[in-house]
């Protein structure tokens, strides 16, 4: 184990150094943070062999490849596609998981399945910053969410950034960082009153799942 792990402290900083050399479309941590010592490989650029390349090609012949023919909230009328179906984190922790697999098989069928819902969630956020599904402000008055009052549950929109972030690291996507910026501003703008906005989704979040 000893010598292992000499090799192990010894191989890692070089493959910083060259991996620094060659990293186009990913920022590490900028003054005043603290310098990263490692930085993570983008999504796609180890591929699978062997034991693991079988175990994600099993994943994809089965439920993460497959979610919308046997899950209806997936494929039926999606809030994340525009529609009036499933608008929480059902969609959201699917595609953190089908994403990633989709880049590192490099399958072309998976890679359409998760864009189109990337897509349209990048191209439909709200000029104030907000994105995703759809609010019941929306759909009752006709106008774009312009506050934090008039949003859903934040939870979900987390887990989607999450997604948009591996979407960036797989594809170098120029619209991600504008959209993150535009939605944190909107978030900075908007969480003050934190024990209000507690309560309120406490109470939005039982009733959706009521």
């Amino acid at each position: 184990m000893g010598t292992t792990a000499r090799h192990f402290c010894v191989l890692l900083p070089g493959i910083f150094i060259v991996y620094q050399s060659i990293a186009q479309n990913y920022v590490t941590n900028q003054p005043p943070l603290v310098p990263q010592k490692y930085i993570e490989l983008p999504l796609g650029s180890v591929k699978p062999q062997g034991w693991l390349l079988e175990q994600l090609t099993i994943m994809n012949k089965g439920l993460t490849g497959h979610l919308e023919e046997v899950y209806p909230a997936i494929s039926k009328d999606n809030g994340w596609l525009g529609g009036t179906g499933e608008s929480l984190e059902a969609t959201p922790y699917w595609l953190d998981g089908a994403l990633p697999l989709a880049w590192l098989l490099d399958d072309p069928v998976l890679k359409g399945k998760v864009l189109k819902y990337i897509d349209w969630v990048l191209d439909n956020q709200r000029p104030s910053g907000y994105f995703g599904p759809y609010t019941k402000y929306e759909r009752d008055s006709g106008a774009k969410v312009e506050n934090i009052n008039q949003g859903d549950d934040l939870w979900p929109r987390m887990v989607m950034l999450k997604v948009l972030q591996q979407h960036y690291s797989a594809t170098g996507d120029k619209r991600v960082i504008p959209f993150m910026t535009r939605y944190f501003r909107f978030q900075y703008e908007n969480l003050t009153d934190t024990t209000r906005l507690i309560n309120r989704y406490i109470e939005q979040t039982a009733n959706s799942r009521c």
